[in-house]
């Protein structure tokens, strides 16, 4: 099942994607650990702690937002381009955050930027609202629980990434109907043939009976 464990080795791949997008973070934190300062002894690097668990959470939303692994036959390269666009994302969002402190502390008005997550191909929305008109109330529900626990400023991204999954997981779904059905079409025409195993008569037997006439 080739399909199912992909889908099974996608979370570490999301993962291990994002840790590579914070391996600035990570070299900050190893290098407060092994050489800190005074203040940064007495916090246990607290500071740097705090930016690598908000890039490592960030770009994790934000890598499953823009889909990554979503699509089991999609290049490396695609991959690759979507995984680089999040780290984009992530430190443009840095710098507006760093603009709306400053505006802050100088009494400036605060700058209005566009949504973080740029707008789709018309056609991938147009599929991806299709396909999020379908989600039940108990869905629609957990959703609304689940962004109650975000913060308001991260609501949209992580709305976003999970719809994606359940995007994902819906594909992986219809690809495994699609497989356990040709499976059973290939178990028929070995059985017309005169070739039937020993594995295709207990998958019949199990299967709900569809040799019965």
């Amino acid at each position: 099942m080739d399909v199912l464990e992909g889908f099974k080795d996608r979370k570490n791949q999301i993962g291990k994607a994002a840790l590579e997008n914070c391996a600035l973070e990570q070299i900050d934190w190893r290098e407060c650990m092994s050489n800190p300062s005074f203040t940064e002894r007495m916090t246990m690097c607290r500071n740097q702690v705090r930016k690598f668990e908000k890039c490592y959470m960030t770009q994790n939303r934000l890598l499953k937002a823009l889909g990554y692994l979503s699509t089991l036959d999609r290049s490396p390269e695609v991959e690759e381009e979507i995984q680089l666009h999040a780290d984009t994302l992530y430190h443009r969002m840095l710098s507006q955050e760093a603009e709306v402190a400053a505006a802050k502390q100088e009494g400036r008005p605060i700058p209005k930027f566009p949504p973080l997550l740029s707008r789709l191909p018309a056609e991938t929305r147009q599929k991806q609202r299709q396909q999020d008109e379908d989600l039940t109330q108990e869905q629609l529900e957990m959703l609304k629980e689940r962004l109650k626990k975000v913060p308001e400023e991260d609501r949209a991204t992580e709305e976003e990434a999970v719809r994606a999954e359940w995007r994902a997981k819906a594909e992986i779904a219809s690809r495994l109907d699609d497989l356990w059905k040709q499976q059973e079409r290939d178990r028929q025409a070995r059985k017309e043939r005169g070739e039937e195993t020993m594995w295709d008569k207990l998958s019949g037997t199990f299967g709900g009976g569809n040799d019965k006439k």
